[in-house]
């Protein structure tokens, strides 16, 4: 944003500016040439110096024509960048909600999955997922509703135009591998506790890093790949020591069962991940119509398959209890706020990241972890074993080594 101050005049209109450069040769010649004093006193009508009176012109009729009376070398363009003070909340508000959200999507998934009650009965995983990718999905249409002022025949446009756009087949393998994903992920927490959990899912940041290098050709320095080994020695040790696996909330997990859900979540994330840097640095970058997708857009190119691919895989796994008992089987106010957390959270974190630096991600993470940590074990009991401290420490570190470095 510019700000411009005109010696004699202000509040001028760009059309004024616009006309003003593509006359000045004509109206500032003499002004230009000279740089004196009587040449100002030929422009501003209402100039008197010390020695008399001047000659005056008539005055303008309009703002675009008192524009042009102005000489160029007295327009200055001041930038008025960001306020230090509004960049700082922005930044620490991002930190705050991405422990936030990180920490109770977690835990609440690992509460609801958890069976306090032998009798009542489970809700279905793969409904949550089919429902959270359809809330996602919803979420972005009206998101760019509101972008196009809630006017329905241009959002219709606007969304035929993108869902049309030539990237939008790249999204099949992302949206696919994200919907195993997920799955995978309540598989976990019905067999870890969530402190367990959220340190041995840290691991994808290993399989990010070689996918990164082996299908894009990156290069890590060494303080990335110390960090990268450090990870990998801490999520080894926490797997020597989880105590139960389901111990706590009143769980029975199997814990080989869960740590293989976590090593295919973490395996599946890195791969979707580099997989989809790598598509849209390879698209077109383009609409058939102008503009580059926006971070709505791009998310129901994704919501369409994963909308897809979730109601597939919840017919195929479990069309029979469905039609038993119902959709909602088993659904509490509690799981419906964990459904809403998995589908608005990675927007909300997606929206706000761009505040955040990539030092301040591997410190909300490293929180995250400790948070699920200490409420657990100040809430449910849940006592870690040594091996799982150490492991967690070294977690934690390497986490934030890797984004340091």
């Amino acid at each position: 944003m510019y700000l411009f101050t005109i010696s004699g005049f202000s509040n001028f209109s760009p059309n004024s500016l616009r006309l003003f450069k593509s006359n000045k040769s004509t109206y500032f010649n003499n002004s230009i040439q000279q740089r004196t004093g009587s040449a100002i006193e030929s422009v501003f009508p209402s100039f008197e110096n010390s020695q008399g009176p001047v000659q005056r012109r008539s005055a303008p009729k309009s703002r675009e024509e008192q524009a042009l009376l102005v000489d160029p070398e007295e327009i200055k363009i001041h930038s008025s960048p960001t306020p230090p003070v509004a960049s700082t909340i922005f930044k620490y508000s991002s930190l705050i909600i991405l422990v936030v959200q990180s920490s109770a999507n977690v835990i609440l998934m690992r509460y609801t999955r958890s069976q306090p009650n032998p009798t009542s009965k489970m809700y279905l995983a793969s409904t949550a997922v089919f429902l959270s990718e359809l809330l996602k999905l919803t979420t972005c249409i009206l998101a760019t509703l509101s972008q196009n002022h809630f006017n329905v025949p241009r959002t219709l446009a606007v969304l035929s135009r993108q869902v049309r756009h030539p990237d939008t087949l790249r999204m099949v393998v992302p949206a696919a591998i994200y919907t195993i994903q997920s799955q995978l992920l309540y598989l976990a927490l019905s067999n870890l506790n969530s402190g367990t959990f959220q340190v041995l899912y840290q691991s994808k940041t290993l399989t990010t890093a070689l996918f990164a290098v082996v299908l894009m050709g990156k290069r890590l320095s060494v303080g990335k790949w110390m960090a990268l080994l450090l990870l990998t020695l801490g999520v080894a040790l926490v797997q020597l020591g989880p105590g139960k696996a389901g111990a706590g909330m009143g769980g029975a997990g199997h814990a080989a069962v869960g740590f293989g859900a976590v090593a295919a979540a973490a395996l599946s994330s890195g791969f979707a991940g580099v997989y989809f840097e790598r598509s849209m640095k390879s698209a077109t970058g383009k609409a058939a119509g102008g503009s580059p997708p926006t971070v709505w857009c791009r998310n129901i190119q994704l919501g369409l398959f994963g909308t897809f691919f979730s109601f597939v895989a919840m017919w195929i796994t479990d069309h029979r209890a469905i039609f038993a008992s119902g959709l909602f089987q088993g659904y509490t106010p509690l799981t419906c706020v964990v459904i809403s957390s998995q589908a608005l959270g990675g927007l909300l974190v997606a929206v706000v990241v761009k505040y955040a630096d990539n030092i301040l991600k591997s410190f909300a993470t490293a929180v995250s972890i400790i948070v699920s940590a200490a409420i657990e074990a100040a809430v449910w009991g849940v006592q870690p074993k040594p091996e799982f401290v150490v492991g967690a420490t070294v977690v934690v570190f390497a986490v934030m080594m890797y984004g340091l470095v």
